[in-house]
């Protein structure tokens, strides 16, 4: 990844300390072994490489990463793509850049007072056919 990782860990068992601190620069490690598109032996550059051509096996883990990440796209308005033999990493790219020059931002107020930390659902829907509307589900009051 390129990143540079410190860590400062506080406490009075140097042994323990420097334990901890090596076991999350393990999981750090094991993280961009698996999911690095900069390595070519990386679960996910595999996946990327592969999927164009048709399904692909994944790990359990990396299968819960993918779900979690899906999970978040719908529940932040926000998108996923998945490449396949249908939908090419060109297809996809097409797809971004021409929903980045056709977006529009719509605000409101809600008519009910709000209560901070409520979970308020939204829906928005349009009347003109072929029109997509990407947006989250909801959000919470401050």
């Amino acid at each position: 990844m390129a990143t540079r990782f410190e860590i400062v860990l506080h406490g009075d068992k140097p042994a323990a300390l420097r334990a901890a601190g090596e076991e999350a620069l393990g999981e750090i490690e094991q993280l961009e072994a698996q999911l690095s598109l900069f390595r070519a032996s990386s679960e996910i550059a595999c996946l990327n490489a592969r999927a164009a051509k048709g399904p692909v096996r994944v790990t359990p883990p990396l299968f819960a990463l993918l779900q979690q990440a899906h999970k978040l796209s719908a529940e932040t308005g926000g998108a996923f793509f998945e490449v396949s033999k249908d939908h090419s990493l060109e297809w996809i790219y097409a797809q971004i850049e021409a929903a980045l020059r056709n977006q529009y931002n719509i605000g409101y107020t809600p008519l009910r007072p709000r209560v901070a930390g409520q979970y308020r659902k939204i829906r928005l829907t349009t009347k003109r056919p072929g029109l997509v509307v990407q947006a989250r589900d909801g959000y919470y009051s401050k």
